[in-house]
C-alpha cells in the first residue's frame, strides 16, 4: 500500500512540476517579448537615423545646391511675372524721349559745324533745306510711344525672360555643392530601400514605419514587464511554500535578468533637435526649409559604457568601469548569491561570503542610483536642448524659424526601471522571509556579525 507520506510527496512533486511548467511558459513568453523589444527598437533606430541623415541640415539649410535651386526658382517666377508699372512706363518713356532729343541735338550740332569741302557744304545746305529740327523734335513723342508699345508686348517680356533664364542657367552651372554629389548614392540607396524616388514620399513612408514600430515596441514592453510582474507576484504569494521556493525564486531571478539584459542593451534616451521650419523672404516669394535635423543621438547603457571606456581618457575609463561594476555586475552577483542561498539553504545558508553577497552587499548595488541618474541626465539634456533651440526661434519680418525638441525617454529606460523594482523586491522579500523563519541566534545578520 502507498503510505500517506508517499501520496503527499507525489502530489507535492506534481504541483512543483506544474508550477515549473507554468513558470517556464511565462519565462519563454518574456524572452520572446524581450527579443522583439530589442529587435523593434533597433529597427526603429535605423529608420530614425535614416530620416535624420536625409534631413540633415548639411543637405538642407547649409547646402549650396538647395539655396541655389530655391533662389533660381524664386527669381524665375519673379521674372516670369515681371511687368512694368504705369509709373515705370511713364518714366521709361520720358527717358527714351530725352535720349532721342539728345541724339537729334547732337546730330544737328554735327551738321551745323563749319564745313571745308564743297561736298560737305552742299550736304549741309540740303539737309537744312529738307529737314527741320523742330519737326523732328515734334515727332519724338510719337516715336517713343511706338517704342514703348513694342517693349511692353507679351512677346517682348517673354524674350527678356528667356534671356534672363539663359544667364541664370550659365551662372548656376558654376555653383554646386560637392557634398551632394558625394552623398547622392547614399540618398538613392535609402530611397530605394523605402521604395520611393524622392524626399517627400520617403518622409511620409518613414513616418508611418516609425509610428508602427513604436506602437509594437511599447506593446511588447508592457507584455514583458507583465510577465515579470506575474513571476514576482507568484513569488510573493507562494514564498512560504518551502518545496516551491527554489523554482519560484530561480525563475523570478531569470525573469529579472531578462529585464536587465534588455534594459542595458536597448536605447534609454533619444536626443533629437530639429529645425521644424525656416522661411526667408526673398523678392516676392520666400526660401523655405522644413524638418532640418540639427542633432540626433540615441544611446543604451552599454553604448555609454563602451564610449566611456574607449574614449582613451583615464577619468572616462574609470567612470565607465564604475557604472559597469556597480550598476550591472553587482546586481547580477546579488541575485546569483540569493539564488544559491535559496536553492541549497543547508549548504550556503551559513557561508559568510554568500550570506554577505546575498543580504549585506545590497549597499553596493547602485542600480537604483543609476535609474535616478538617467532621469536627471534626461532632464538636464532636455533643458539644454530647449535652451539652445530657443535662441534659434526667430520672427523678425524677413526671417521666421521654429525649432522642435523631440528628446524622449526610450523603452530601455522603462525596462531598466522594471528590473530595479523586481530585483529589489525579490531580495527584500527573501530577506524578510528568512528573518521570520530562522531563529534569532542563527539569522543571517547574526551569522555574519
Amino acid at each position: 500500500m502507498t503510505s500517506p507520506n508517499d501520496t503527499q510527496s507525489t502530489a507535492s512533486s506534481l504541483v512543483k512540476a506544474l508550477l515549473v511548467g507554468v513558470l517556464g511558459i511565462i519565462l519563454i513568453l518574456e524572452v520572446w517579448c524581450s527579443y522583439r523589444v530589442h529587435q523593434l527598437s533597433e529597427e526603429k533606430l535605423v529608420h530614425k537615423m535614416a530620416y535624420a541623415f536625409v534631413n540633415n541640415v548639411s543637405f538642407g539649410l547649409l547646402s549650396v545646391d538647395i539655396w541655389r535651386d530655391q533662389v533660381v526658382e524664386t527669381a524665375r517666377q519673379e521674372l516670369g511675372s515681371f511687368r512694368l508699372t504705369r509709373e515705370q512706363e511713364q518714366d521709361l518713356r520720358k527717358e527714351i524721349e530725352s535720349q532721342l532729343h539728345n541724339l537729334v541735338n547732337d546730330a544737328f550740332a554735327e551738321i551745323n559745324k563749319p564745313k571745308k569741302s564743297l561736298g560737305a557744304k552742299l550736304k549741309k545746305v540740303a539737309i537744312k533745306t529738307l529737314v527741320d529740327q523742330k519737326e523732328v523734335d515734334n515727332e519724338i513723342p510719337g516715336f517713343s510711344k511706338k517704342v514703348m508699345d513694342v517693349l511692353t508686348r507679351p512677346s517682348s517680356y517673354k524674350r527678356v525672360t528667356n534671356i534672363a533664364d539663359t544667364a541664370i542657367a550659365q551662372i548656376t552651372r558654376k555653383i554646386y555643392d560637392s557634398s551632394v554629389a558625394a552623398t547622392s548614392g547614399i540618398m538613392d540607396s535609402i530611397y530605394h530601400t523605402y521604395g520611393t524616388n524622392d524626399k517627400k514620399s520617403f518622409e511620409q513612408k518613414n513616418k508611418v514605419v516609425i509610428d508602427t514600430l513604436k506602437k509594437e515596441t511599447d506593446q511588447y514592453v508592457y507584455e514583458m514587464i507583465g510577465c515579470a510582474a506575474v513571476m514576482l507576484l507568484l513569488w510573493i504569494i507562494l514564498r512560504h511554500k518551502k518545496n516551491l521556493r527554489a523554482p519560484l525564486y530561480v525563475f523570478s531571478v531569470l525573469s529579472a535578468l531578462v529585464l536587465l539584459i534588455i534594459g542595458i542593451s536597448t536605447s534609454i534616451i533619444e536626443i533629437d533637435a530639429t529645425l521644424a521650419k525656416m522661411d526667408i523672404q526673398f523678392l516676392k516669394g520666400s526660401l523655405s526649409f522644413r524638418s532640418q535635423s540639427l542633432f540626433f543621438q540615441s544611446q543604451s547603457i552599454v553604448d555609454v559604457i563602451r564610449l566611456l571606456i574607449c574614449s582613451g581618457g583615464m577619468s572616462s575609463i574609470i567612470v565607465g568601469l564604475v557604472i559597469a561594476i556597480f550598476c550591472i555586475l553587482f546586481p547580477v552577483i546579488i541575485l546569483a548569491a540569493t539564488s544559491m542561498a535559496v536553492i541549497s539553504p543547508g549548504k550556503w545558508a551559513h557561508n559568510r561570503y554568500i550570506d554577505y553577497l546575498a543580504f549585506h552587499a545590497t549597499k553596493w548595488n547602485m542600480a537604483d542610483v543609476m535609474m535616478v541618474a538617467i532621469l536627471m541626465t534626461f532632464i538636464g539634456f532636455n533643458g539644454i536642448v530647449d535652451s539652445t533651440l530657443s535662441t534659434l526661434n526667430l520672427n523678425e519680418g524677413s526671417i521666421t524659424s521654429v525649432t522642435s525638441n523631440n528628446t524622449a525617454i526610450e523603452p530601455g529606460y522603462i525596462v531598466y526601471i522594471a528590473f530595479v523594482i523586481v530585483s529589489n523586491v525579490l531580495v527584500a522579500v527573501l530577506k524578510r522571509t528568512r528573518k521570520k523563519e530562522m531563529p534569532e541566534q542563527v539569522a543571517p545578520e547574526k551569522i555574519y556579525d
